[in-house]
């Protein structure tokens, strides 16, 4: 009985977003203090991707997703790249080392973990490729080396 009550429970837990489910809507601040909002984003593919400054596999990331940024410049692609730390002189230091971030790449701040808990990622970093219609289509945990070319397959994918 209490594994059946257990079940039934954990099913009543909302892990967040996933594969196939609507993008949840959100509204931030990006590092220069003007308001982005997830709607006005529909109609483009958008990579999401939520870092910290003090995550590790975040460092060798942030300059694949600004390759991928520079590589989509001129298309309906959107990169958003949301920062989660607390701090945020400790993104801006982050930052700093990373100049010049492409026109193409928004950062956006989420200091109160509010974007990242509501699309649930437990790891850092972790990514959300977004249709045109505002679905959810791949998700990446963590950062692999070979992630940046899947990133462009499931994109180019996504254009089509």
């Amino acid at each position: 009985l209490l594994i059946l009550i257990l079940c039934f429970m954990s099913s009543q837990i909302s892990w967040g977003a996933w594969i196939n489910d609507s993008a949840p809507s959100f509204i931030a601040q990006d590092i220069h203090g003007e308001s982005v909002s997830m709607e006005n984003m529909k109609g483009n593919v958008v990579f999401i991707d939520f870092w910290a400054s003090w995550c590790a596999p975040c460092k060798k990331e942030f300059p694949e997703l600004q390759k991928l940024a520079e590589r989509y410049k001129d298309s309906e692609i959107v990169v958003l790249a949301i920062n989660i730390d607390k701090k945020r002189e400790n993104a801006d230091a982050f930052l700093v080392k990373q100049i010049p971030i492409p026109q193409k790449m928004t950062i956006l701040m989420d200091p109160e973990s509010k974007i990242v808990s509501s699309y649930g990622a437990r790891a850092m970093p972790t990514s959300f490729i977004i249709d045109k219609s505002g679905i959810i289509k791949y998700v990446h945990l963590g950062f692999r080396e070979k992630d940046p070319n899947q990133w462009i397959t499931e994109i180019e994918t996504l254009l089509k």
